[in-house]
């Protein structure tokens, strides 16, 4: 599909007015959309060439070398459908070079060079070399109306305006643009911004969810954090998978099923202070809670169950209820990318949450030190591999046994699939040999329903420049 494609009423299917928004501006005057390669700056590209086809706007990427790899992908097809090419800024030195040029000095939210020297400069060079006598600059930011009090970037030379604003889209609405277009980013399965795979500014769901579909990007990032002396060993890579031990594939495993849905009749779980019962090792136990996504559908085997995926984890259960209310809104803002509309996911979204205990000497809970310099305050990027692979071992080994005390009658059926299925979890569950955590109790979490005139709740967002 292309631009021309589009029927005559797109812009009314979209609920978008166009005459909320005036084109700013002399007729030779020079319009730049800087785009990220993310929803916002995409949607936006799509919108202004849709609005006003007569203009010649041009689009600009300024590369960090340490972008999401889908960033690049979106790119592609944001050309292809525009047939306008995006003139991309490529630096001398990317994310991580200029991390070891300054001492290996980390960004963070209060130190964000890596946005002042990446994105900013680059950009403010290259638009100064573009600028003529007696003509102006407009360049179009997508801050959206669902966060009118972000701030933009601005330049005393460029004239600086955000459509989305005037034209009172929301995330929603930038979401359906792309649904219908160029389709939504990948990534955002998993996270809600654009931007550098290891962006300071991201959630710690963003995180679980970069370190389980971009390993060998989580691993980049995780080389240049600096853990203090007291927290440089204390995360260890020592959870080896089920899938891995006992040699199954990953789609053959499961994460336990809640009661409630298999017996919408059985009574929700009491969530207690947990007390830590000891006897599991020599060091007694650590807990910690995890958060679990499943997708089901009437009709579909293995409970409905057609597609799961670990979320995050938590020490405290305020902090996961917390982390899945956001995530909520997220699934349903982001439903097109599981093939389903937002009535449906509202309807086949189940999340999960469950209590697992482990042996105090494997498994590490405890807070960073003040001493330890990482990309979220707070949280390592080792501690997070470190609990979403025990998380996820527990998980698993949890569902095998709960999936033969389910299946114990099919011993007496040795010709059905039943009978074979829980043969090779009865074989699986003996090569079971190392520890796991014991998952103590797991139930489904209703999540707060979002506020739709809430503003999106996205702090520390660096600048629409390096995140749209």
């Amino acid at each position: 599909m292309s631009l021309s494609q589009l029927p005559v009423d797109t812009l009314d299917q979209w609920g978008v007015d166009a005459s909320w928004f005036t084109l700013p501006g002399k007729p030779d005057d020079q319009h730049w959309i800087p785009v990220s390669g993310g929803a916002d700056s995409s949607a936006l590209a799509i919108l202004m060439h849709l609005m006003y086809p007569e203009v010649p706007f041009k689009l600009l990427f300024t590369d960090t070398l340490a972008e999401e790899p889908e960033i690049y992908t979106t790119l592609d097809k944001l050309e292809a459908f525009l047939g306008v090419q995006i003139i991309r800024l490529k630096p001398e030195l990317g994310l991580y070079e200029l991390i070891e040029k300054f001492g290996g000095y980390m960004p963070s939210a209060s130190s964000r060079y890596c946005t002042r020297e990446l994105k900013l400069r680059p950009w403010e060079a290259f638009l100064k070399g573009q600028m003529q006598q007696n003509q102006a600059v407009h360049t179009y930011v997508g801050v959206r109306a669902d966060e009118s009090s972000r701030l933009a970037f601005a330049h005393p030379l460029i004239e600086t305006h955000m459509p989305f604003l005037d034209l009172d889209l929301r995330r929603k609405e930038v979401y359906r643009v792309l649904a219908n277009t160029i389709g939504i980013p990948r990534s955002y399965d998993r996270r809600s911004r654009s931007g550098c795979s290891c962006c300071p500014f991201q959630r710690t769901t963003e995180l679980v969810g970069l370190y389980q579909a971009q390993p060998i990007e989580f691993k980049r990032g995780m080389r240049v954090e600096k853990p203090s002396a007291s927290d440089a060993d204390r995360f260890p890579a020592n959870a080896t998978s089920v899938a891995e031990e006992v040699g199954l594939t990953a789609n053959h495993l499961s994460f336990p099923i809640p009661a409630r849905l298999i017996d919408p009749d059985a009574s929700p779980s009491t969530w207690g202070r947990w007390q830590g019962r000891g006897g599991v090792s020599l060091f007694g136990t650590t807990g910690f809670f995890v958060a679990y996504e499943l997708l089901v559908h009437p009709g579909v085997g293995g409970d409905g169950v057609w597609w799961q995926n670990f979320v995050t984890f938590s020490t405290s259960l305020a902090g996961i209820k917390k982390q899945m209310d956001t995530f909520y809104l997220h699934r349903l803002s982001t439903a097109e990318l599981k093939g389903i509309d937002e009535d449906q996911m509202r309807e086949e979204l189940r999340l999960v949450i469950a209590f697992i205990e482990a042996p105090a000497d494997l498994v590490n809970t405890h807070k960073l030190s003040a001493e330890s310099f990482t990309w979220k305050p707070g949280v390592s990027f080792a501690q997070i591999r470190h609990l979403v692979d025990w998380g996820r071992r527990s998980l698993h080994a949890a569902w095998i046994k709960q999936e033969l005390a389910r299946t114990v009658d099919a011993e007496d059926h040795p010709l059905g699939w039943m009978y074979e299925h829980r043969q090779g979890l009865k074989a699986a569950l003996e090569k079971l040999n190392d520890v796991t955590g014991d998952v103590v109790s797991f139930d489904l979490y209703e999540p707060r329903e979002p506020d739709p005139e809430e503003e999106f709740d996205e702090t520390l967002i660096a600048c629409p420049m390096c995140s749209l």
